[in-house]
């Protein structure tokens, strides 16, 4: 919804009016509002919520009014600045599971050093990603519609085919090692049987010879 507020102002003519200096200090002001968001967001902070638009406001203000012409504008014009916004798609896609599945198997709070590992890790993942996947697909030379509706098709039934794959051996795994374990159980009863007999007799025995 913020995104087509901001196309149609960008096309309604008022934002060419808007002196230089405003547009600098908006563009400013919707930085500000994206780093006080990451110090304002705490675990508990309902996501998304009302408190979402503090960092969207922001960003929706940096793209209509952030310019060459301003500090905000050449801060993100800068070439580190644009190598990470041409990897950004990879990077959200990446860094969320190697975080979550980092925690999952470790069951612990990430410490800072190993999260600055994971950062470094998502960052190199997400540009082997975006040179070798994401660019190629781009070029419509090579890569036209129809062979990419043939690639998305053969990986989603290739997915499909894995994932059912996985939970057919896993519940492979939990019958055959549930019926171990019942065996041995029966085992340990027929065991626990007999030698409680056994003593039992050599008891009664006993008792008799006595």
């Amino acid at each position: 919804m913020f995104g087509a507020l901001a196309t149609i102002y960008c096309n309604s003519g008022h934002l060419k009016t808007l002196p230089i200096k405003l547009k600098g200090i908006l563009a400013f002001a919707g930085f500000l509002l994206i780093i006080l968001s990451y110090f304002l967001f705490l675990s508990a902070t309902p996501h998304p919520s009302l408190w979402t638009i503090i960092p969207v406001f922001g960003t929706v203000l940096i793209i209509i009014f952030a310019s060459s012409q301003c500090v905000t504008g050449n801060v993100l014009s800068l070439k580190l600045m644009i190598h990470v916004g041409l990897i950004s798609y990879s990077l959200y896609l990446w860094h969320q599971p190697i975080f979550v599945l980092t925690k999952l198997k470790t069951s612990l709070l990430l410490s800072p050093e190993i999260q600055f590992l994971l950062l470094i890790s998502t960052f190199i993942i997400a540009y082997v990603s975006w040179r070798f996947v994401e660019k190629p697909f781009r070029k419509t030379d090579k890569f036209g519609q129809t062979k990419i509706f043939k690639w998305s098709l053969g990986s989603f039934i290739g997915l499909l085919s894995l994932g059912l794959c996985c939970s057919r051996i896993s519940s492979f795994k939990n019958i055959y090692i549930q019926k171990i374990w019942q065996g041995m159980k029966y085992c340990n009863r027929r065991v626990t049987g007999i030698i409680t007999k056994r003593i039992m007799i050599m008891n009664v025995n006993f008792l008799t010879k006595r």
